[in-house]
């Protein structure tokens, strides 16, 4: 792809109100950032102020999409929550439906439930709408309790899984396997400038011990009946030792200790700045060539993605990933 014939565009659309650059020359830049992790997606839109900008009111919805020519991308679903007018523009800025989740802090007691039936109780209680849940673990009772959000339990159920947790461009929640999506990015073509950071890993090894002998007798077993707590060793020492009373079976306690392992022995990490991609999102897969540091190149996992759109220096995505 020769991005020089490319041209930038975006469309917004405010409460039904549409923007874009063929009749409108009142945005003056957009930035968007989606992310995995205890984070809200948010975004900021400035505009040169006229009488349009200045209808625009707290809480009104906000779709934003970017791309090139008549190929556009939706980025982001959201609400407006901030105002900052300027002396010749205003900023408007907001989140996505993440927000509800980690603005919620209830108490719930669950019995013979899975993952996804306590993640779609949560969004419901949220009043977060859901692209997909998928079952993921089985728990014989489980506690949701206020010293955690919303967000943050979701998050330790994904994590326990195996499973991703994140807020779509459609303003959706996803908690599900991860989706095979991979963006090849070349050095010198799609890449602009590139950070690395090398991290040591604490631990190299999970011990995960879970409260019942359930592994015989599956989910019939007496759950409060432990004589020998089973543990689920991965890796090798030294060990991040983890206690789980909510994993009653073998097979659960053994997946839930690789995924924790995966999480906890990453040892790469960095930011790539490219031309302006849309289609790019968290929990997508990146192959990364060319780069002059070679340690950079290979497979990793985006864990955000920055969007900026701007009249002074067009559409640049920056990405942040690790391995």
């Amino acid at each position: 792809m020769t991005y020089r014939y490319l041209k930038p565009r975006y469309r917004v659309e405010i409460n039904g109100e549409t923007f874009e650059p063929l009749d409108s020359s009142e945005i003056l830049r957009i930035e968007v950032s989606k992310s995995l992790g205890n984070q809200a997606g948010t975004f900021s839109i400035r505009m040169a102020k006229s009488p349009r900008a200045e209808s625009i009111r707290l809480g009104e919805t906000v779709v934003i999409h970017l791309g090139y020519g008549d190929n556009l991308q939706k980025v982001f679903t959201g609400w407006i929550k901030r105002i900052e007018p300027e002396v010749e523009s205003v900023v408007f800025s907001g989140y996505d439906a993440a927000i509800k989740l980690i603005r919620l802090y209830i108490d719930q007691f669950y019995e013979n439930q899975n993952a996804g039936g306590i993640v779609k109780e949560l969004a419901r209680k949220a009043g977060v709408e859901i692209e997909e849940a998928e079952d993921g673990m089985f728990f014989p009772c489980y506690t949701i309790y206020r010293g955690k959000s919303a967000y943050t339990h979701i998050e330790d159920l994904a994590l326990k899984c195996g499973f991703y947790f994140y807020i779509n461009e459609d303003n959706k929640l996803f908690f599900g396997k991860k989706r095979e999506i991979s963006h090849k990015l070349k050095y010198g073509r799609d890449i602009v400038s590139f950070e690395v950071y090398k991290i040591t890993p604490v631990y190299k090894g999970v011990i995960l011990i879970k409260e019942s002998p359930a592994s015989i007798k599956g989910r019939e077993t007496s759950h409060w009946i432990c004589a020998e707590p089973y543990k689920a060793i991965k890796g090798e020492e030294k060990y991040y030792l983890v206690y789980d009373p909510t994993i009653k079976e073998r097979d659960a306690a053994d997946r839930a200790a690789e995924s924790i392992l995966n999480f906890l022995t990453k040892n790469l990490k960095g930011k790539i700045s490219v031309i302006g991609n849309p289609k790019i999102k968290p929990a997508h897969q990146l192959e990364i060539e060319d780069v002059p540091y070679g340690e950079v190149n290979g497979k990793s996992q985006v864990l955000r993605v920055n969007h900026v759109f701007s009249l002074s220096s067009g559409f640049t995505t920056n990405i942040y990933w690790w391995r």
